[in-house]
């Protein structure tokens, strides 16, 4: 699942970058750019929220008496 999130998040944020080049409509707004951007930022929230879950079990796994300070640690940096 870390894998995964991963991935995940780091395509969609690599194919967001690409947005830049759909180009504008006549009548002032793509749709095809809101709408690809809207579908990419999910997928990145998907990405993002499915690591932070594995990542977050996997220290408590790791570290069973020390959990909590290895959170905070990981989440301040």
């Amino acid at each position: 699942m870390v894998t995964a999130g991963l991935f995940f998040a780091g395509g969609s944020m690599a194919l967001f970058g690409l947005l830049a080049y759909i180009s504008p409509s006549s009548n002032g707004i793509s749709w095809t750019y809101l709408i690809l951007a809207f579908l990419l930022r999910g997928c990145q929230a998907l990405g993002s929220a499915g690591f932070m879950t594995a990542s977050m079990t996997l220290i408590t796994i790791v570290f069973p008496k020390n959990s909590i300070t290895v959170l905070v640690r990981t989440q301040a940096m």
